[in-house]
C-alpha cells in the first residue's frame, strides 16, 4: 500500500526502491506489554508448580493406602487421571511428608462441579 502510493506520487516503478516501515509504540503501551509478558511468565511458572504439587499429593495419598478411585475423588479428577498423576510423580524424586495428607483431609469435597476441582 505505501509502496504503491510512493510509486504513484513519484511516477516510478514500485519495484525500483526499497521501503522499510518501523512501528514505534508509545512508552506507556510498551510498558503495559512488558508487564503483560512478565505476568504470563509468572502464570506459567505458577501453573507448573501447581501441577507438580497435585502430582505429589496424588502420590502421597496413594502411598498412604488410599484406593485409586478415592485419590481421584479427593483431587477432583477421574481415577484414570489420578493414575497418570501418580505415575508422573513416581518418575520424579520427592521427599515424603504427612503434612499434605493432613491438609487434604480438611478440604471439603464440593458438589462435583468443575468449579470445585483443583
Amino acid at each position: 500500500m505505501a509502496r504503491d502510493l510512493i510509486a504513484i506520487m513519484d511516477d516510478i516503478p514500485a519495484d525500483s526502491f526499497d521501503l522499510q516501515v518501523t512501528l514505534t509504540l508509545p512508552a506507556d503501551v510498551r510498558a503495559e506489554l512488558d508487564q503483560s509478558a512478565e505476568l504470563r511468565e509468572q502464570a506459567a511458572r505458577s501453573q507448573a508448580q501447581a501441577a507438580q504439587l497435585v502430582r505429589r499429593a496424588a502420590r502421597r495419598l496413594r502411598d498412604q493406602g488410599l484406593p485409586l478411585q478415592d485419590v481421584g475423588t479427593a483431587l477432583g479428577v477421574s481415577f484414570q487421571r489420578a493414575k497418570q498423576l501418580i505415575d508422573e510423580a513416581s518418575s520424579q524424586a520427592d521427599p515424603g511428608g504427612d503434612s499434605l495428607i493432613a491438609a487434604l483431609t480438611t478440604i471439603p469435597m464440593g458438589t462435583g462441579k468443575s468449579s470445585d476441582r483443583l
